[in-house]
């Protein structure tokens, strides 16, 4: 798993470096097979509507199946820190995108959102413990993608490395 991360960045910094980020990807491992999407976090502070955040990553959403790889898509967690932020009507332009695009839908927000509170330090950033209930979703969506003799050469290597 390689974090292409870059905080504080919007949908419109994703998609201009995308591409190079999954070339570089495929230079050095020889393949890419999925990609993990949560963007949009950011686009209201830039001023970027949830109807451009969508388009954005309907973008990325193109560029990632380009090159071969499956797109999992996360939605945006809750944010109880941002007044007018409305987290809800982004997340559904998101998953309108998802759908139509065919691509895979991590909700992370219908699973968090009621726990939230004790998930997040200030209301918008998740604790230790919110990441990694963060990335128990993402797993969980992954191993659903892959087929049983994928899954027992993911565990032998988790054993290998333990």
């Amino acid at each position: 798993v390689l974090n292409w991360g870059n905080g504080g960045k919007s949908t419109v910094h994703g998609l201009n470096r995308i591409t190079s980020d999954m070339n570089t990807t495929i230079s050095s491992w020889g393949k890419l097979d999925y990609v993990l999407l949560l963007e949009g976090t950011n686009d209201y502070s830039w001023g970027l509507s949830p109807a451009t955040t969508a388009y954005n990553i309907g973008r990325m959403i193109d560029k990632i199946k380009a090159v071969g790889a499956v797109p999992l898509v996360g939605t945006l967690t809750p944010d109880t820190k941002t007044n007018g932020k409305n987290i809800p009507r982004y997340n559904s332009a998101i998953i309108s995108t998802v759908n139509a695009k065919e691509a895979i839908l991590v909700d992370h927000y219908s699973i968090i959102v009621h726990a939230w509170s004790s998930l997040t330090y200030d209301g918008l950033h998740p604790t230790q413990e919110g990441y990694e209930f963060m990335a128990n979703v993402w797993f969980s969506a992954l191993l659903s993608q892959i087929n049983g003799k994928n899954i027992v050469s993911i565990l032998n290597l988790l054993l290998e490395n333990e």
